[in-house]
């Protein structure tokens, strides 16, 4: 990923897991989530769990 032309890294400690998802964006309902930087949308899992999907560059772009 570059970011602003400078190179950035994801560490992790480990995956748990990985699956296919459909990302869905923030409808009306959901305006107040539109507005947290870093966070570009939302799945919903199997067992029915609402996870978000993060911006890796966003978060990044507003770090450096």
């Amino acid at each position: 990923m570059v970011c602003k032309h400078q190179g950035v890294g994801l560490l992790v400690d480990r995956i748990l897991s990985h699956q296919k998802i459909v990302a869905k964006e923030f409808g009306d309902g959901r305006k107040k989530l539109q507005k947290i930087n870093g966070i570009c949308g939302y799945t919903i899992m199997d067992n029915d769990d609402s996870i978000l999907i993060a911006d890796i560059k966003e978060i990044a772009e507003h770090a450096a």
